[in-house]
């Protein structure tokens, strides 16, 4: 991870046309988030979450801030605060890529697997057993699944959206986005369909744990375990803002 790189590196990402994909004569844009510090759009999320939080005096250099991730945003958590002067603890189920963990470990912070087969949710839950006995002075738990800060950090994306799109004279017909805690897709499309009201937009589940595809086509839902790093909790997060989202589809995580 190249040094130089610091906060104000998070966010204002290029939105590139992608010509490599056949999509029926349509023209394709790709909001180039991987060029984020981490390679990750986390960074956006928790650069966000921490900054708002010390605005509000819940947290302050020198506490320990944890979360639970299946990668991506361990490590924007753990870059974040190596360089505001946090320490930082990540819950992340069991199995996860070892690149990542390695990454997190990289920039300083501690890792503590959960039980894979209770994926995220067990790390949710050991998170917060974790916190029954720590001083709230020295330990603070971010929970982004469950915190509308997640939610609130993606407006600001969603507006980037809008002036490069209104720089290229474009009006876009559909917003495709992937939704694990829901945060990124529900923010944006927010900002999308207020500025373009006729847009449609189109979430994508992994179709071993898609509660709101369960939720929309009155099917029981289960939980299954599944490849789909970031996606696929198996709860629907308050993050979720299920009016801004038109149709949920489904991809099969060995393809994908």
């Amino acid at each position: 991870m190249d040094e130089e790189l610091n906060l104000h590196h998070v966010g204002n990402t290029p939105l590139h046309q992608v010509n490599s994909i056949d999509a029926n004569g349509n023209t394709v844009f790709a909001k180039c988030e991987f060029m984020n510090p981490t390679g990750s759009h986390k960074d956006r999320t928790f650069l966000y979450m921490v900054t708002e939080l010390e605005a509000a005096g819940e947290i302050k250099p020198g506490m320990t801030l944890v979360d639970c991730s299946t990668g991506n945003g361990g490590a924007a958590l753990a870059w974040i605060g190596k360089r505001k002067g946090y320490n930082v603890k990540i819950f992340m189920p069991e199995g996860m890529t070892q690149e990542r963990k390695d990454q997190i470990r990289e920039f300083g912070a501690e890792i503590i697997e959960t039980d894979k087969n209770l994926f995220l949710n067990g790390s949710v839950q050991a998170a917060k057993d974790y916190m029954l006995d720590k001083n709230p002075e020295d330990f603070y738990f971010l929970d982004q699944g469950s915190s509308l800060l997640n939610k609130a950090a993606w407006l600001q994306c969603g507006n980037e959206i809008v002036s490069q799109l209104e720089g290229k004279n474009i009006i876009p017909d559909y917003f495709v986005c992937s939704i694990g805690t829901g945060g990124t897709f529900s923010g944006i499309a927010e900002v999308l369909k207020a500025r373009y009201p006729s847009l449609k937009t189109i979430g994508i589940e992994v179709d071993k744990s898609a509660p709101l595809y369960s939720k929309k086509n009155n099917l029981v839902f289960t939980h299954k375990p599944h490849n789909m790093m970031g996606l696929g909790a198996g709860v629907l997060s308050c993050n979720t803002n299920e009016s801004v989202i038109d149709e949920i589809v489904t991809v099969d995580g060995e393809q994908s």
